[in-house]
């Protein structure tokens, strides 16, 4: 199945937001450079180097997240490289777009597990678990879509959504876009995301 056949408006609303952190590191690095021109600049550059890092991995951040966004528009960006970080990214991503779109969204405040070489296309898990939580916050009461993302009996993480029954045939066509997890209803009528153990690092 083509990726480009799985509209989302995850992308769209995700830019301008990409685009925005990309423009502060730009004027930050900017910055940078002029006072390298001036006399005497060494101690004040030496000093404010831990922002110059921080603004090499707030560049790094926004250009994986891009690239990851395109893959799965259907332009595969990311060929083989894998990201340990990649999942906190995206959920940090949409966590962001929903605040900005001023919608209540409990539960991104827990962690989220590192992935692991082991994981499908590095684009994938972020991008599936991205697009269901920007989908399972759309249209819904505010205040009453809460997610988890726990480490089931199995060793298995589960991503569990509170999402209504009009939105499962969405989750579940997101989900085959991830050869080897598996979409399911419980008895409490909440959506589960099974994702195999060997995909996560061991914390």
């Amino acid at each position: 199945m083509d990726p480009s056949l799985l509209k989302s408006g995850l992308l769209s609303l995700a830019l301008p937001v990409l685009l925005h952190k990309l423009a502060n590191q730009t004027q930050l690095i900017t910055g940078f450079h002029a006072i390298l021109r001036m006399e005497g600049s060494e101690a004040l550059v030496e000093a404010r180097s831990p922002d110059l890092i921080s603004a090499g991995n707030r560049v790094e951040q926004v250009g994986w997240l891009l690239a990851a966004l395109s893959s799965g528009a259907g332009h595969n960006l990311m060929l083989s490289r894998r990201e340990p970080r990649g999942l906190t990214w995206m959920v940090e991503l949409v966590h962001e777009i929903l605040r900005k779109e001023g919608v209540e969204a409990p539960g991104f405040a827990q962690a989220v597990p590192s992935i692991a070489p082991a994981a499908p296309e590095g684009w994938r898990l972020p991008w599936v678990v991205g697009c269901m939580l920007f989908e399972a916050h759309q249209d819904g009461e505010p205040g009453l879509t809460p997610w988890s993302m726990n480490r089931g009996e199995s060793g298995e993480h589960v991503l569990c959504l509170n999402v209504p029954t009009s939105k499962f045939e969405r989750m579940l066509e997101l989900a085959e876009f991830l050869p080897g997890s598996s979409w399911s209803q419980g008895a409490d009528g909440a959506g589960r995301l099974h994702l195999p153990e060997e995909w996560f690092e061991t914390p």
